[in-house]
């Protein structure tokens, strides 16, 4: 377990993506895949990062992200977290968020976690993630009715790796069913 300051100095290494790998073409934010392997106590020190210097700005985050490198890795992070200590809370939390980035989280959930439909190319790395949390469809259920129009595409596309029930009956009356 890391110090609360030790904690804090990891999310924002995380947000500004100060921690990769040095001297290769394919970048990975290191700091973002070690907040994924902590304990609960790091999940408020992201809320408290994200409110308290990314909401401010969330108006030109949505236009550009290079202020927040890592803002997606961060979000990302936060939401496996989220899903594995307190789902609940999460995705309370995530609806607190401006629209803008709650179109960020709710693409970057088939992203971070199994998808029901992949093609099969997909499949190995895709069983690897965890599954994620009916909180986290609910969100994307619910984003996918938002005024907003970037959070509804966003969820639109996101909702078509979770098919609902009700659409997973009709790929198998159909055949199209991906995950075969």
């Amino acid at each position: 377990m890391l110090a609360p300051d030790a904690l804090e100095k990891l999310v924002t290494d995380a947000l500004y993506f100060r921690r990769k790998i040095p001297n290769t073409c394919l970048q990975t934010n290191l700091a973002a895949r070690e907040l994924q392997e902590q304990s609960a106590e790091v999940v408020p020190v992201i809320e408290e990062v994200l409110v308290n210097v990314v909401v401010p700005q969330a108006s030109s985050v949505a236009k550009r992200t290079d202020r927040f490198m890592g803002l997606r890795n961060l979000i990302g992070a936060y939401m496996v977290l989220g899903s594995k200590h307190d789902a609940v809370r999460a995705v309370t939390f995530l609806r607190t968020l401006p629209l803008a980035l709650q179109a960020i989280a709710v693409a970057l959930i088939p992203l971070y976690f199994r998808k029901e439909v992949c093609s099969p190319k997909a499949r190995t790395g895709n069983d690897l993630k965890p599954r994620p949390d009916k909180q986290l469809l609910a969100f994307i259920e619910e984003s996918a009715k938002s005024q907003e129009t970037r959070l509804r595409e966003c969820a639109a596309w996101a909702s078509s790796f979770f098919p609902t029930q009700e659409e997973k009956g009709t790929q198998l009356a159909t055949g199209r069913n991906e995950t075969n």
